[in-house]
């Protein structure tokens, strides 16, 4: 084995940790949800959310930066990937930090546009945090899920 072929093999582990610690982009968020919506249409309602909040499911990723919610339009939390004392909620009157009344947007978000992205401000499970966050919505069935990207810088 030559030093070279021996530095590559000691720093690849390295490389692949960094990439995988790496924040999501605004188009992983994007295939993320729509592989929610495709699991809610090919396993049903009750399945879909009590799998998208459980803390170990397949719908929670990069140590939980990456989940999905869901809410019906009057507000009330069906599921939510960050944190399942959530569901069953009434959230439509939360709020921000900086006072955003954050669901009820996202609801008329998605009667007016059908699917898009929302800024808001939330709690990074990484830093403890509010930071500003990028969330991408689509109306399906009546129900508006979700998930986030964190804005770095």
């Amino acid at each position: 084995m030559t030093s070279r072929t021996a530095r590559f093999i000691f720093a690849a582990p390295i490389l692949a940790s960094a990439l995988a610690a790496q924040p999501p982009k605004s188009e992983e968020a994007v295939a993320f949800l729509k592989e929610a919506v495709a699991y809610y249409k090919a396993h049903g309602r009750a399945e879909a959310l009590r799998e998208f909040t459980l803390p170990s499911g397949k719908f929670r990723r990069l140590g939980g930066e990456l989940y999905i919610t869901v809410y019906d339009q009057t507000g009330k939390c069906l599921a939510h990937g960050q944190e399942p004392a959530k569901v069953g909620l009434d959230a439509l009157h939360s709020k921000d930090p900086d006072g955003k009344l954050i669901i009820q947007e996202r609801i008329t978000l998605a009667r007016v546009h059908g699917k898009g992205w929302q800024e808001v401000k939330y709690r990074n499970p990484k830093s403890g945090v509010a930071e500003p966050k990028a969330m991408y919505y689509e109306l399906h069935e009546g129900l508006v899920f979700a998930t986030g990207i964190y804005k770095k810088g």
